[in-house]
């Protein structure tokens, strides 16, 4: 064994001493001689794939080391100077360069002048990169209003979507910005500092290390910000009063200076105005169900939003108090670090209706309908951390720690009626209060060396994480039935909950090339999970306080390990033109279950799968970009929903868990087709998608028909539902979407369409018998924004949709609707300090039943004035809701029913407001002396030592 250990240490030692080879050391400066840190260092092995990257200094030095003898091309780039390019020899010795100098590009420097078109979109590799300045806004706008106009990105709520794909992430610059709120980014940056608007799927820093994609990407905006942005101060700052006690404050503030980036961000209202993302709402919202989908009516809450959480209305009134803080840097010559701190609070009252309507049987009709008044106070801290460290050109490190601890606080009162037939059946009240805490702990470390001979690697990451979460409960109600003698039903119960769980997991991967086209990746992921599950409930029905012992078919208490090995081979073929990626997994999963109250038993499952995926592209020069997308992967169960364990704290809908439940394994293809047209500006997307669900996890729904048992001796009363989760095949769903955009010349315009055809089958089961959902949505519709220039802005847009939905157990046809939602935006600044502001929203809905349909217009209209130097403040008048018509309404869609409900709205109210813009020396104006309207001239220019690289050699 120790000859073993020694012999391996020589190789080490050995390698080690054969990596090191020769360095190359030198300088950036700026065209003042100041050093320039951050700037991006490229040296690339001519005729070979053989490159090293790195970014300078605080002094803007750089040292690449482990260089072998031969001939390269040295890349320096820096945002807002020319590209330098200088041909180097590596032969038997060291190298010290002299300082290279960067020129700015509006310097004439032995400069090429390259007349070409002011493009809209243009293709780079699987990247589309939007034009910021082919699509005007007003000088006020924000990044948010500059994507509504560009084809193909939508923003519903607090959702941004891309290509018909939601948007995990959105960067700055390519740095992270805080975390994964998107909105965070979008709302508060402001549309004259974006150069481009770049939309792809962002690959996992594994892959984008090795080059090999394994699947696991996630779309991604990245917001290219302007030259001269990278330096200065700027920001907004607001205040506002308004009519029956409403206010709103906030702003943002930005110091940037060369690497080193900060921003502050600030938002204090009591308008439903919010920024949250799923880790502000952990815990805040029971679960909505298994396989719902919801559909969002009316004006929604407040001012700027038509949804609260994830997309999804909270409805109510909210007061939301929030601050971050985001910081990036380079420390040193080798560390970059982006990290971010985020408070929210959020306080939200609502009144709430909501119509249950059964899906027809034979058996009869049943209605349910109830009113509920609710608060909720929800408390969030959240950190995030990104620190790269780079040892050298062979090796690096990457560290991405997170935390986030919350504190939540709800209290409801429902009073609720069922109808058999329309007859009154049982009338119940419940009141509800919790308190939930509870915390989330994770991170990734992941080490990556690059051996000398291209494109064989080997990387390690390890992630752990850990999550506690800790509740009680009281819940009351009282059930009155009204067609027995004995009509009363009480039920009292104090709930305490608590669970943990802890979890390694890892991945390690090598890449071996094989041909100069080619290459081969061998990876390996095990992982653990240990999960621990408390619930315990007191009876106090009877003497009015907590008894000693829980109610022992009430309670529960449950450990499990999910344990999994995933190892697998994958091949990648890529030329100029086409790329294929192959990877076939072999998955072996165990899952042990032990339950230690009420009684003792123990639960074992194994699931052994073959999980293959494809990734195909291809490429036709610029133009043209087509991809295809396989994936397979599996869902285990969750420890809540393999807790048999009967809840009632809601007494008209019991729920309970399945010890028998098995994992979910899904399939997924997709393509996309990107085209563009760079002489007429014209942009076509579309995307097409199949997803397919083997042992789906759906819901169990039964209807007593008179008092029964379930569990263990819970009784079930005559006409209350119960959940139960359970295992069904059958799942399937279609999803579609088409962007076509142009600009309209006759009206200096930007023309976008856009449409889909999606279809759901969702197997279920109710009283017992299997049944399938169907639903099947028609959409459509137009954007038309304006490029006349920033003083006239205005973005006019037309949306509509048709959903037919059909159950196999219903007898009854009429749960169709038609909607379609008609929504002008017009911002005017006139005489160079008075802006006129409007937008008016038609919202149309039919088919959701009487009382439901929705005909109203919701209209905010405002009116300001600019002064101080450069404008930089303003004051300004505004009404939301003029008419005094908004509502909300809102649909879902579940196995047994479908629901209704409304919400309380904001309603009108008028809002003085005072805004302070702080402008650095280096934040550019959006420029407005082009043509509009139209494709406009531009000028590129290369500057440098050597000239530009050979074709196929940029970067």
């Amino acid at each position: 064994m120790q000859r073993i250990v020694v012999l391996l240490l020589f190789c080490f030692v050995a390698f080690s001493v054969y990596a090191q080879q020769f360095t190359l050391k030198g300088q950036i400066l700026d065209d003042t001689g100041k050093p320039l840190a951050g700037a991006n260092i490229m040296l690339r092995q001519l005729r070979s794939d053989i490159q090293f990257g790195q970014s300078s200094g605080s002094n803007g030095s750089f040292e690449i080391k482990n260089i072998a003898p031969g001939d390269y091309m040295l890349i320096v780039s820096f945002v807002g100077y020319q590209n330098f390019f200088k041909r180097i020899t590596v032969s038997d010795r060291n190298l010290e360069l002299e300082p290279v100098k960067l020129n700015l590009k509006d310097q004439n420097i032995e400069e090429v002048k390259v007349k070409g078109l002011l493009l809209r979109q243009e293709l780079k590799g699987d990247t589309t990169v939007y034009n910021a300045e082919a699509f005007k806004v007003n000088p006020d706008a924000t990044t948010e209003d500059l994507l509504k106009k560009i084809p193909g990105i939508s923003i519903e709520g607090s959702t941004v979507k891309a290509g018909g794909e939601q948007v995990r992430k959105v960067l700055v610059d390519g740095k992270e910005f805080f975390g994964n709120d998107p909105m965070l980014a979008i709302k508060n940056l402001q549309a004259d500092m974006v150069d481009k608007i770049e939309v792809f799927d962002r690959q996992s820093d594994q892959s984008q290390f090795t080059g090999f994609n394994d699947g696991n990407e996630e779309r991604t905006i990245n917001i290219s910000t302007k030259r001269g942005v990278a330096n200065g101060h700027f920001g907004r700052m607001y205040a506002g009063v308004g009519s029956n006690g409403r206010y709103e404050a906030g702003g943002n503030l930005n110091s940037f200076k060369e690497s080193r980036r900060i921003s502050v961000v600030g938002l204090f209202n009591n308008i439903n105005q919010q920024n949250f993302s799923m880790d502000d709402i952990t815990g805040s919202m029971s679960g909505q169900g298994q396989g719902q989908r919801r559909v969002i009516v009316g004006g929604g809450g407040g001012p700027g939003i038509s949804g609260g959480f994830m997309g999804e209305s909270l409805g109510g009134i909210t007061r939301t108090n929030s601050l971050g803080i985001n910081y990036s840097d380079l420390w040193g010559k080798k560390a970059e670090v982006t990290a971010s701190y985020f408070f929210n609070h959020s306080d939200n009252k609502n009144n709430s209706n909501n119509l249950r309507e059964y899906f027809e049987t034979p058996d009869g009709f049943r209605i349910y309908d109830e009113n509920n008044s609710s608060t909720r106070n929800n408390y969030n801290h959240r950190f995030n951390l990104r620190l790269t460290y780079t040892i050298d050109s062979l090796n690096s490190i990457i560290f991405t720690p997170r935390l986030s601890w919350q504190d939540n606080k709800s209290k409801s009162i429902t009073m609720g009626s069922d109808y058999y037939d329309l007859v009154e059946t049982i009338r119940s009240n419940n009141l509800l209060n919790s308190t939930n805490q509870g915390y989330s702990l994770s991170g990734d470390i992941m080490y990556r060396h690059k051996f000398i001979k291209s494109r064989r690697t080997v990387s390690l990451r390890v992630g752990t994480s850990s999550t506690f979460t800790n509740g009680e409960s009281n819940s009351y109600s009282l059930s009155d039935y009204l067609n027995q003698l004995d009509n009363d039903l009480l039920i009292n119960l104090f709930t305490e909950n608590s669970g943990k769980s802890y979890g390694i997991n890892s991945d390690l991967v090598f890449t071996e090339p094989i041909s100069p086209k080619s290459m081969l990746m061998i990876n390996y992921s095990p992982s653990i999970t240990k999960s621990d599950g408390n619930r315990e409930v007191f009876d106090l029905t009877l003497t009015g306080q907590a008894a000693d012992l829980p109610v022992p078919s009430l309670s529960n208490s449950t450990v499990s390990d999910y344990i999994q090995h995933r190892g697998g081979l994958g091949y990648n073929f890529s030329s100029q033109n086409i790329n294929l990626v192959a990877i076939v997994n072999y998955q072996d999963a165990v899952l042990n279950g032990e339950q230690f109250y009420p009684q003792y038993s123990t639960t074992q499952k194994s699931f052994n799968n073959i999980l293959p995926s494809v990734i195909f592209r291809v490429k036709k020069d610029k133009t043209t970009n087509f991809r295809l997308f396989y994936r397979t992967n599996t869902n285990a169960p969750t420890i809540n929903q393999l807790q048999d364990v009967v809840d009632i704290s809601n007494t008209r809908s019991y729920s309970s868990g399945n010890r028998d439940l098995k994992q979910q394994y899904s399939h997924n293809l997709m393509f996309n087709l990107s085209t563009n047209n760079p002489e007429k500006s014209r942009t076509f997307f579309i995307m097409g998608g199949i997803t397919s669900l083997t042992d789906y996890v759906a819901s169990s729904s039964v209807i007593a028909r008179q008092d029964s048992i379930v569990g263990d001796g819970i009784l079930l009363p005559r006409g209350t539902q119960f959940n139960k989760p359970v295992n069904l095949n059958g799942y399937y769903s279609i999803r579609s979407f088409v962007s076509y955009g142009f600009p309209f010349k006759k009206i200096k315009s930007n023309i976008n369409f856009n449409g889909g055809v999606n279809f759901l089958t969702r197997p279920g089961m109710y009283n017992y018998k299997n049944t399938f959902s169907d639903t099947y949505t028609f959409t459509g519709g137009v954007v038309i924004g304006s490029s006349i220039k920033p003083e006239l802005d205005f973005t006019l847009s037309y949306n509509t949709g048709y959903n037919i939905i059909e159950n196999s157990s219903a007898i009854s046809e009429n749960y169709n609707y038609y909607n379609h939602t008609t929504q002008f935006d017009f911002n005017w600044l006139f005489l160079k300090r008075f802006v006129f502001n409007n937008n008016v929203k038609h919202l149309y809905y039919t088919g959701l039943g009487e009382g439901f349909d929705q005909d109203f217009l919701l209209w905010n209209a405002g009116f300001g004035v600019k002064f101080l130097k450069n404008n930089q403040a303003e004051l300004r008048l505004k009404v939301y809701d003029l008419l005094d018509q908004n509502k909300s309404v809102n649909r879902s869609i579940r196995d047994a029913y479908i629901e209704t409900s409304t919400t309380e709205v904001l309603t009108r109210y008028t809002m003085l407001t005072f805004t302070y813009r702080l402008r650095g020396k280096g934040v550019p104006q959006r420029p407005n002396d082009q043509t509009p309207g139209a494709p406009q001239q531009r000028t590129f220019i290369y500057q440098g030592g050597e000239g530009p690289p050979p074709p196929g050699r940029m970067f």
